[in-house]
């Protein structure tokens, strides 16, 4: 998608690199680049269509009051529709009726409200303006259940991750990882070293 909107000489630096912030730095760091373009590449990529909503039957589960998301579209939003959003640039107060949403990357509808490089991830990591963010999810992550479910664990997913727990105290959630397919050493020992157990899809009956 962004790749193909690079120059051949961008093309060879990056090579196999296959992190979306550092593809989307390069992007802008070209001649062509600019974050307007850069979005609307993304948003074109991540239309939803209303029939084929990923994970719909969650917005039936009653007793899931908190959704996390790392991706930039309006998937959970279309899925809870009375829901709360907190996006990690607007501060937003904990809803007790409705579900609460947070946005960890932003929203591809508002340039000034997204991380899509690595240099928006890196002043994510050291401001602690965003402090406030994280201090709602940890609140309302208290004493519950923290699910992943249908995410690949590529670097910048882990950083962003990672980025979460060095900010909130997690001592009292449990974690489990959910996954349809093997796992790499690599990840295996990412989730373990990370204090998840692992749900298989088949067992969720």
């Amino acid at each position: 998608m962004i790749y193909e909107k690079l120059s051949e000489d961008i093309k060879k630096k990056i090579k196999d690199n296959e992190r979306l912030t550092e593809v989307s730095q390069m992007f802008l760091d070209s001649t062509t680049g600019n974050m307007i373009d850069l979005i609307s590449l993304l948003a074109n990529k991540l239309q939803i269509n209303g029939d084929l909503k990923p994970y719909c039957y969650l917005s039936n589960i009653d007793v899931i009051d908190t959704v996390i998301t790392h991706d930039h579209s309006k998937i959970i939003e279309n899925i809870w529709k009375e829901g709360k959003v907190h996006n990690i640039f607007q501060e937003n107060k904990l809803s007790d009726s409705s579900v609460n949403l947070f946005k960890v990357l932003g929203n591809y509808e508002h340039t000034e409200r997204i991380i899509l490089t690595s240099q928006n991830m890196k002043k994510v990591m050291k401001l602690k303006l965003y402090d406030k963010f994280w201090k709602e999810l940890n609140e309302s992550l208290y004493n519950k259940n923290l699910i992943l479910l249908g995410i690949n664990l590529d670097s910048d997913t882990k950083d962003i991750l990672n980025l979460g727990f060095s900010k909130m105290d997690l001592s009292t959630t449990s974690k489990y990882f959910v996954t349809s397919s093997p796992l790499s050493l690599e990840d295996e020992s990412w989730l373990i070293s990370n204090e998840f157990k692992f749900v298989y899809d088949d067992d969720r009956d």
